[in-house]
Formats: C-alpha cells, structure tokens, sequence
C-alpha cells in the first residue's frame, strides 16, 4: 500500500539535508559549527529510517526496526568509508568524531522508526475503518 504522508515527510526531510549539506559546504559551516556535522548525521539516519519505511510499506512489507535501525548504520558506516576514501580532512580525534557520527546515524535511524511506525499505523488504522462497513460511520 501507498503511503503518501510518509514518502511526503521523507521527501522533506531529505531536501532539508540536501540543503543544509549544501550550504554548510559553501560557507564553510562545518568549520565554523562542528556540532552541524552531528545534525546532518542525525538528519540523514532520521531520512535513511523514512525512507526505507516507505520502501517497505510501498511492497507490502512490515516495517521493523532492525531491518530499519541496521540499514541506517550500514549506510552510515558506508558514508564514514567514503569520507575517508574522499580524503576529505580528519581530525587529530577522527575515532571520536567518527564514533559520535555514527551514533547520530543510530539516533536518526531509531527515531525515524518510530514516525514511520505511527505514520504506518495510524495509516492503517484508517484505511481498516474506512473499508470495513460493519463500523459505524465516524462521520457527523
């Protein structure tokens, strides 16, 4: 089943990175707010978490959270490999600052979950109410 509030809100969610990526790298944000990098990490595990909800719901498929939480980490383990294959500038504490981005990646994946899980069942909830006609109708 379809589930549009949820491809909606991901869709949202990804423009926002994009666009906080973007301009983070044009002003040189990152370097000015370190704590940024967290909040992109954070954002991309939460949009990861939406997205693949969708996906899963989209094919008719349950949505778990391991299925869900896990891919948001491998995702994020990936985005660190490629960081470090792009040479893009480490920090003297590169364990620390890569340990903290992926444990915003897990942060963004869990509570990604979560709204994906109470969009898909308040979704389902409906549509159960709305096509069963032994249920009052609700409407006045």
């Amino acid at each position: 089943m379809y589930r549009p509030a949820l491809f909606i809100t991901q869709a949202i969610v990804i423009l926002v990175v994009a666009a906080l990526h973007l301009s983070a790298m044009e002003w040189y944000l990152y370097w000015y707010f370190p704590w940024l990098d967290l909040l992109t990490h954070f954002l991309g595990g939460l949009w990861i978490a939406l997205a693949s909800a969708w996906l899963l719901a989209y094919v008719g498929q349950k949505v778990s959270a391991v299925r869900i939480i896990a891919l948001a980490m491998f995702i994020g383990v990936c985005w660190e490999v490629f960081e470090f294959m792009a040479g893009i500038p480490r920090e003297a504490n590169f364990m620390f600052d890569t340990s903290l981005d992926l444990i915003m990646d897990f942060c963004g994946g869990v509570i990604g979950f979560l709204i994906a899980r109470h969009m898909v069942q308040s979704d389902s909830n409906g549509e159960a109410t709305q096509n069963n006609p032994s249920e009052p109708s609700r409407t006045a």
